[in-house]
């Protein structure tokens, strides 16, 4: 047991009054004479022995009452950490940690978890005293030192807590406790306590698990864990456009994953997808509590150029989370470059992209001989064709494969092997981790071979998806290059031999695509089947179009880093955010390369790219999808994941004052004392009541 007012025990000396009182004031004996004592005495002895109890009785019981009282005074409570420290009116040091992370702008009838968390922070600052030392430390993806340190001006305490706004992104609790540790190290003050406001949601609280926290003997975590009972969250997330190729006038498939975190059922929940800010078209489903549906829209770009869009559910406990957006750049015309060795090889090209001179088409194809390549300009070009590798120089394999890296794509027909060697060397095993090994050739009449694998998957291929695999393209090839298996890249298509006949593959900036044969008519009958027009339009078109875009998954908090292609370094380059702020990124030169590196944005939006001010590239940022999964820690979680701290919860509907003092002084009994001095004052008065008569002393 301890004391809060250790001093009010120097008045227990005041228990030896009543003794001093009895013994210089006992009670004077009357003598009466009586002409005979034969009937008295018999009685004296009895009355005597009884007078004399009840005064020890009331001696004993006005001692008790002063030592009571006292003891009552002095604030009794069970042991606690801080008792003898707060007695004499230590100063503590106080961090308050606030999540506000996209999970707290959850909705309820009080205001946000958030706004909730800020009222019970203020309220908790009346229980601190004048010279507490205090800091507010504000977390999502990182932690944030609102007041720069430790204060004791609980006024801009007051005001900073105040004037705090919820955040946009994940949170990251254990940046938040090393930061707040590391504060905590740096005060002298016995008294250290933190207090954490915050739904505890996340995988990040799931995950947490904090060492070397025993370097704190007296430290002591107060949680305060906010959720709403009844939770309703439903989100739009992963924006998918399948495997196809965007380009004007044709139909494009927009899907995207609708979540269901809520523990029950939502039915007819409402979904919206919005292209150019405007309503495109509407969509209707019911969820089970806890799960996921794709929901999928049609819709046909008739314009090229950038385009931006958002799917959207109707409002619900958490609103944050109910668009999911993307960006869609269209190229209004694709650039190609068709290299041939003779003119007969170029002419098939060329008619597979535009039969007649009036077709129309949207790749503006130029034709030169492989032996103007050196003097050529190929950052001019989206894509380059080269028909027949027999006569490419090691010098132009060379200029070819730095086009690829900085961003440029080849489709190359590997026609021959007599420059094995550097094809290996230059192209085969950078590009796919491969390497050519042989020449197979028929005797004309005497077989072909033919493909027998198609990858359904790929855009080139895709449309082809109906298609079984025994009605694949009847191609007859009649000389064909064998290679290993790519290491790098994919196999799209197999000869019946079963090496590869067609691989892609990602090198640097750019993509290749190698087709093991060409389309001369000695080396296959290619040219001449529906197949090569399909297959070379297509192919042109992935080659050309940035289809990593469409697959890019920019998050809240996180950094972002672009690649541009063809920008004059003395341009300035800025981005424009979601909310309209402008920030500045880091930015790389490598040839006609620019590579950004761009600070974490906080908001969920469109983003633009500026050169010179004026708009480069659009671009979508997202909330992360786990911070809002509906799986809420309990207080008793958090204790596994630091045992090696003292953490106390603080519900929210509990007196936080009473809770907090009982954990720094121990329970306070001074009640129970009090009572007991009044029910001993009660007794005391009753018996000095029936003991007033006076003593007789009889002779």
């Amino acid at each position: 047991m301890g004391f809060l007012n250790t001093t009010i025990l120097l008045l227990s000396a005041l228990a030896i009054i009543p003794i001093l009182i009895h013994l210089f004031n006992r009670q004077r004996v009357k003598r009466i004479q009586f002409s005979s004592i034969r009937y008295l005495k018999s009685l004296q002895k009895t009355r005597m022995r009884r007078l004399k109890l009840k005064q020890i009785l009331l001696l004993i019981l006005r001692t008790l009452i002063i030592l009571l009282l006292v003891i009552a005074f002095a604030r009794p409570t069970t042991e606690g950490s801080y008792s003898s420290a707060l007695g004499s009116a230590a100063q503590a040091s106080v961090i308050i940690m606030l999540d506000n992370s996209l999970s707290m702008s959850t909705e309820t009838t009080e205001g946000s978890l958030f706004e909730l968390a800020k009222t019970q922070a203020l309220a908790i600052l009346e229980d601190f005293q004048a010279k507490d030392e205090i800091a507010v430390v504000a977390f999502s993806k990182g932690p944030v030192n609102e007041t720069n340190g430790f204060t004791t001006n609980h006024t801009f305490v007051r005001k900073t807590i105040s004037a705090l706004e919820p955040g946009r992104t994940a949170t990251n609790p254990a940046l938040a406790f090393e930061a707040a540790l590391d504060l905590m190290q740096r005060s002298s003050n016995l008294v250290k306590e933190i207090y954490v406001f915050s739904d505890l949601a996340g995988p990040s609280w799931e995950a947490l698990s904090l060492s070397e926290t025993d370097r704190f003997d007296n430290l002591k975590v107060y949680v305060s864990r906010i959720v709403k009972q009844d939770y309703e969250n439903v989100k739009a997330a992963n924006i998918d456009f399948g495997n196809s190729l965007i380009y004007s006038g044709r139909p494009v498939n927009i899907s995207a994953d609708i979540i269901n975190e809520s523990p029950r059922r939502v039915d007819d929940l409402l979904i919206s997808l919005f292209i150019d800010k405007k309503r495109i078209s509407q969509a209707d489903m019911s969820l089970s509590s806890r799960s996921s549906e794709k929901v999928r829209f049609t819709h046909t770009f008739e314009n090229p150029g950038e385009h931006e869009g958002f799917i959207e559910i109707t409002d619900d406990d958490l609103i944050e989370d109910n668009r999911v957006y993307f960006t869609i750049n269209i190229p209004y015309e694709i650039s190609a470059l068709s290299l041939y060795e003779n003119e007969a090889d170029d002419f098939f090209v060329r008619m597979a992209f535009r039969p007649l001179p009036e077709s129309p088409s949207q790749i503006n194809l130029s034709s030169e001989p492989i032996s103007s390549l050196p003097t050529l300009n190929l950052n001019n070009f989206d894509c380059v064709i080269l028909s027949n590798s027999k006569f490419l120089s090691q010098a132009n394999m060379s200029k070819l494969m730095n086009y690829v890296k900085s961003g440029g794509s080849v489709m190359a027909f590997i026609s021959d092997d007599n420059n094995r060697d550097a094809l290996n060397e230059r192209i085969i095993q950078p590009a796919f981790g491969s390497s050519l090994t042989g020449k197979l050739e028929v005797i004309e009449g005497q077989g072909f071979y033919r493909l027998s694998s198609l990858d359904f998957t790929h855009p080139i291929f895709s449309r082809y998806a109906e298609i079984e695999e025994d009605y694949l393209p009847e191609i007859d090839f009649f000389k064909i290059v064998q290679t290993r298996s790519p290491s790098e890249g994919k196999v799209l298509a197999s000869f019946s031999t079963g090496t590869p006949a067609i691989m892609d593959a990602q090198w640097g900036g750019g993509k290749i695509l190698a087709v093991m044969s060409s389309p001369s008519a000695e080396d296959s009958d290619l040219i001449s089947h529906p197949f090569f027009v399909t297959f070379l339009n297509r192919a042109v078109e992935y080659l050309a179009y940035d289809i990593n875009r469409l697959r890019e998954n920019f998050i809240t908090g996180e950094p972002i880093t672009k690649t541009l292609l063809n920008i004059n370094p003395k341009k300035t380059v800025e981005i424009v955010t979601p909310s309209d702020s402008k920030i500045y990124p880091a930015y790389n030169f490598s040839g006609a390369e620019l590579s950004l590196t761009i600070p974490p944005i906080q908001t969920n939006g469109i983003s633009t790219i500026m050169v010179d001010e004026k708009p480069a590239e659009r671009f979508a940022v997202n909330f992360p999808l786990d911070e809002s999964n509906g799986v809420f820690l309990d207080v008793d979680d958090l204790k596994d994941a630091a045992p090696d701290l003292e953490i106390i919860e603080l519900p929210t509907d509990a007196d936080h004052a009473r809770i907090i003092q009982e954990s720094r002084l121990g329970k306070e009994f001074s009640k129970i004392f009090f009572i007991l001095a009044l029910a001993l004052l009660a007794v005391e008065m009753l018996l000095a009541r029936s003991s007033r008569e006076p003593a007789v002393e009889t002779s």
